[in-house]
């Protein structure tokens, strides 16, 4: 059986992001293709004994690493963006990981830009085994988006972040000492065109059980929406949503409600969730299937960013038709059949009107998307997976 380490950037459990879906659905389909998981995490917030455990039921080992501050990891490297020399890996952990190995580590897999140090670290100790870097995002992208959509200090700080994050992609720090990288999307396959190493795309992996196909859609005039709601992009997208959209459909039938669910809504939002007739906020939960079950539609009008939205998995998978724009359908081609795209509010509002009121339409979409959702099942990807690993060792 194959061994790598995986080093994570994030926690994987509570599975509250888009982020932390991904990271669980990697840790299925490596389980899935029989490569052993020697796993570390990177986390900022305390991680709960429950979820611990259930993330220890994944893999054979796992290390917990906190992150460090702000102040702390800028005064260590100024130069380095925080995000990166945040993740520094103790030599203990190094160390243990050498200690109890129990034959040989095939790979180290760095789940992330900000991670690829660590590996580096952890493959040199192990003796010089290959590093295959697990992209999620193009960073230089990603930030410069937030920048350009925050206000005040966090403005400043985050076109900092950006700049450093361009300047060691130029240097080439992000990628230095990687053997392969496996992309989420074609769409970020052009942002390693210069990085000299090998660029493949293994597409998002959503292990959520057999997708469901709704043969009778809700009668009820519901449409859900699950997001981060601490996330500027995810902020604006939901209340441009809400303004341009929801309100005039809701004051043509009063019946329409839009249902929200997410973690740390600024208060200002928080108001205009609890204030806008027609709105059923949840807040953070901690299953979001209520969310989908009560929906007869989901939408993601998002506008900016650089991501794949795993949001729309999700949703897919219990059988929702999925209204979204083109930036929030990015990185998902093969699920467009399945998506309804609309990019302003008349589209929108048009498109929506037809999926609350189309039972016929809603139903070809459910079954469409439960047999697209097939190719980014754990199977399917951790063969890819293990295809990447095995070359890696070849070459070596």
């Amino acid at each position: 059986m194959p061994q790598i380490v995986f080093v994570a950037d994030d926690a994987i459990h509570p599975v509250t992001s888009g982020g932390r879906l991904e990271l669980l659905g990697e840790l299925r389909a490596l389980a899935a293709a029989g490569v052993g998981v020697h796993l570390v995490v990177f986390h900022r917030e305390p991680v709960s004994s429950d979820d611990r455990r259930r993330t220890a039921a994944l893999v054979e080992t796992v290390r917990y690493v906190r992150r460090r501050g702000f102040a702390a990891a800028s005064v260590r490297r100024p130069a380095l963006p925080f995000q990166l020399s945040s993740r520094a890996l103790p030599a203990g952990v190094v160390d243990e990981i050498v200690r109890t190995r129990r034959g040989r580590i095939d790979a180290v897999l760095a789940s992330h830009e900000w991670t690829v140090p660590a590996a580096r670290r952890l493959a040199s100790a192990l003796g010089r085994v290959p590093v295959l870097l697990r992209s999620h995002n193009d960073e230089t992208a990603y930030y410069r988006s937030l920048a350009e959509h925050a206000r005040g200090a966090k403005r400043l700080y985050l076109q900092l972040e950006s700049r450093r994050i361009e300047r060691a992609a130029q240097r080439r720090e992000l990628c230095r000492g990687v053997s392969a990288i496996a992309v989420i999307s074609a769409d970020d396959l052009a942002a390693y065109v210069d990085s000299g190493v090998p660029t493949l795309v293994i597409p998002p992996t959503f292990d959520l059980g057999a997708p469901q196909v709704r043969p009778e859609p809700l009668r009820e005039r519901a449409i859900g929406f699950v997001g981060a709601l601490d996330s500027s992009h995810t902020e604006q997208g939901l209340r441009w949503f809400i303004e341009e959209v929801f309100a005039a459909l809701h004051l043509e039938d009063p019946a329409t409600r839009l249902l929200v669910a997410g973690r740390r809504a600024g208060p200002t939002l928080r108001q205009l969730l609890d204030e806008t007739p027609g709105v059923v906020f949840f807040g953070e939960v901690d299953d979001v299937a209520e969310v989908y079950g009560r929906s007869r539609v989901f939408v993601n009008p998002i506008f900016s960013g650089s991501g794949v939205n795993m949001k729309i998995g999700p949703p897919i998978a219990h059988g929702l038709p999925v209204l979204t724009t083109t930036i929030g359908a990015r990185g998902m081609s093969s699920l467009l059949p399945a998506l309804t795209v609309a990019d302003d509010a008349p589209r929108m509002r048009a498109r929506l009107s037809s999926l609350l009121c189309d039972d016929d339409l809603c139903r070809e979409l459910s079954a469409v998307g439960a047999a697209l959702l097939r190719s980014h099942r754990p199977e399917e990807t951790g063969r890819l997976f293990l295809r990447v690993i095995e070359m890696m060792g070849a070459t070596t």
